[in-house]
């Protein structure tokens, strides 16, 4: 939720403080944008989250004190609000500009997608992947 003051509320988590530094000095410059903590590790990303949920959070997806999986579990109640349901299963991935895209699964949601496409059999694999890197 933003301030009454319009401010955008921000979490930094991650465990380089040099980042947090540099990422800080970035956002100081624009006035609708306040930090309203830091965090170095999963455990203390958790613990303020528990009193204070942010309207955006700058996350290290691979922090110390998170599992292997480099995940972070949320109570149910801030999953909810993140429309993320108990059981839905998601996939993320990490871009080169360090975007991170959230892809819900959701079966047969791809049924039917190339439905009606007929392959051409005289193009090899590599073929074909050099046909669509050209386009």
């Amino acid at each position: 939720m933003v301030q009454s003051g319009g401010q955008y509320r921000i979490i930094l988590a991650d465990d380089h403080v040099l980042i947090r530094h540099g990422i800080k000095n970035i956002i100081s410059q624009d006035t609708s944008l306040t930090i309203v903590g830091e965090v170095s590790d999963g455990e203390e990303l958790l613990a303020y989250l528990d009193g204070d949920v942010p309207d955006l959070l700058i996350l290290d997806i691979s922090m110390p004190k998170v599992s292997a999986k480099r995940q972070i579990t949320l109570p149910v109640e801030q999953c909810r609000q993140a429309h993320i349901e108990p059981g839905d299963e998601y996939n993320s991935y990490v871009d080169n500009y360090g975007y991170i895209t959230i892809i819900k699964k959701i079966p047969g949601a791809a049924k039917g997608v190339l439905k009606g496409i007929k392959a051409d059999k005289r193009l090899s694999d590599e073929a074909s992947l050099q046909s669509a890197v050209n386009t």
